[in-house]
């Protein structure tokens, strides 16, 4: 996993990419909050069950994201304070990374 500090950002990529989510980690302090607010800033579907399955299966479909120019332009996701939730709640976090790392490898 690649962590950038916010100025690296538009240096690290030629182009950003179409499709750019942002999520806030100050919002995070549980697995319900992660869930939600992945699910709230990715605009997850509406069968997105709020559970950890559901969200690998979001996270490594994407299929549902409106792609305007496809997955050639790629997507980014950015998860800012991530530390918070690392912090509160390190076993729930340790889950959660995980899947991340997971789709990271499966993006890639």
């Amino acid at each position: 996993m690649t962590i950038l500090s916010n100025p690296a950002l538009p240096s690290f990529f030629s182009q950003l990419p179409a499709n750019y989510f942002v999520v806030d980690g100050d919002n995070i302090k549980d697995k319900d909050s992660f869930l939600r607010e992945f699910s709230a800033q990715l605009s997850f579907p509406e069968y997105f069950g709020f559970n950890l399955d559901a969200f690998y299966d979001c996270i490594t479909d994407m299929s549902w994201v409106n792609l305007e120019n496809g997955f050639l332009n790629g997507f980014l996701i950015v998860y800012k304070n991530a530390h918070i939730f690392r912090t509160a709640q390190p076993e729930d976090w340790q889950q959660a990374s995980a899947i991340l790392l997971d789709a990271l490898e499966y993006w890639s």
